[in-house]
């Protein structure tokens, strides 16, 4: 009998292990292919300087559905079509404020809206060279997954708030006039890797997806669902970390949604520190930094019951794809938690539970967690 569960343990620690590696080998190979893709849009740039684009592509890896390599707009040219300015009838006040718009286009390089068309064709001529050429770095990918390079959305514009004399704040919004999507299936990517479909099928396959601002529609419900998560782990709800403000979501179709969640744990005030949501006050740093810890576990299951709990209002969303929750942790010094974390359920797993036919704890499994930072 012992021998029998000696055995079993060893399967199960060593399909443990092999996942473990399998894991870690993609997530190298995507920082990897990340690298590669910044050296190629580099490349792309006729008037490049050294690292311009270093250490910008952000990666995420959701298994079942792919990866999405994201490229952060404020870090290549121009994408500042459109400004507004509030109280702008004060003409001098105007003034002081464009040229200090003028200033920090110079500062971080970017150009005005002419560029945008010639970036596009960058980016998208850079994402074409990588999945043709370099593709084969994905190939622990599982064929059935999608990648998607992309320029970085959010659902607000771009800012910068200037404060002018003694009248207060002054501020000039810059919108992002629309996004790139260049997309294609991982099994596509090992077919052309094999020889089973030539360099000129397989460019026939990526899809190029050019989205206008104006073309950009929201989905409510999507906005819906945010601020219901965000209700949720208000203070005075959660027993956890807390939200102080909405988090905004990325859509990618026939992939999902991702949102991007900022959670925090106390305040401080003279070197000592209050968590609201346990109502623990007068705290040194380790006394907070050791209750914080301790309340990671307890987040996350909070986190997957929530989603559980509400995902049925997420109509828009199709049964193959993800709800995906990139989490930014909230501090804590010397800590076993991570600092951020990637929560994600297929939608087809929160319909089965809303409707009664996954269990509780089928349905908590079917969650996605990784440890990013």
């Amino acid at each position: 009998m012992k021998y029998i569960i000696s055995i079993a343990f060893c399967l199960v620690a060593s399909i443990c292990s092999s996942q473990t590696v399998d894991q870690e080998r993609i997530t190298r190979d995507l920082e990897v292919a990340a690298e590669v893709l910044t050296t190629l849009l580099e490349q792309q740039r006729e008037d490049r300087r050294n690292g311009f684009w270093h250490s910008s592509i952000d990666v995420h890896h959701t298994e079942g559905v792919g990866a999405v390599f994201t490229i952060p707009r404020n870090r290549f040219g121009g994408q500042f079509p459109a400004i507004v300015i509030q109280d702008d009838d004060n003409t001098q006040e105007r003034i002081v404020i464009e040229e200090k718009l003028a200033a920090a286009q110079v500062a971080t390089g970017l150009r005005g809206e002419e560029d945008d068309e010639d970036l596009s064709a960058h980016i998208i001529e850079a994402a074409k060279v990588f999945l043709t050429d370099y593709g084969s770095l994905l190939r622990n990918l599982d064929a059935s997954e999608r990648v998607i390079i992309k320029t970085a959305t959010s659902n607000l514009h771009n800012r910068f708030v200037f404060h002018i004399g003694g009248r207060g704040q002054q501020e000039a919004r810059f919108h992002h006039g629309g996004r790139v999507e260049i997309s294609t299936h991982v099994a596509d990517i090992l077919a052309h890797e094999s020889g089973n479909i030539d360099d000129q099928s397989f460019a026939d396959r990526i899809e190029i997806k050019e989205i206008e601002e104006s073309e950009d529609v929201r989905e409510p419900e999507l906005d819906v669902f945010g601020s219901i998560i965000y209700r949720l782990f208000r203070e005075d709800f959660s027993k956890t970390y807390y939200m102080d403000s909405h988090p905004y979501y990325d859509r990618l179709s026939d992939f999902g949604v991702t949102y991007q969640v900022k959670v925090y744990s106390s305040s401080s005030e003279d070197g000592r520190h209050y968590i609201p949501t346990l109502g623990k006050r007068d705290l040194t740093q380790e006394q907070r930094d050791h209750l914080v810890n301790g309340l990671y576990d307890q987040f996350v299951q909070d986190f997957k019951q929530n989603v559980l709990d509400y995902g049925h209002t997420l109509r828009s969303i199709d049964d193959d794809e993800a709800v995906i929750f990139v989490i930014n942790l909230t501090e804590c010094k010397n800590c076993e938690m991570p600092k951020e974390i990637e929560l994600s359920v297929k939608k087809s797993i929160l319909d089965g539970y809303r409707k009664g036919s996954i269990p509780l704890d089928r349905a908590l499994e079917g969650f996605g967690l990784k440890k990013l930072r």
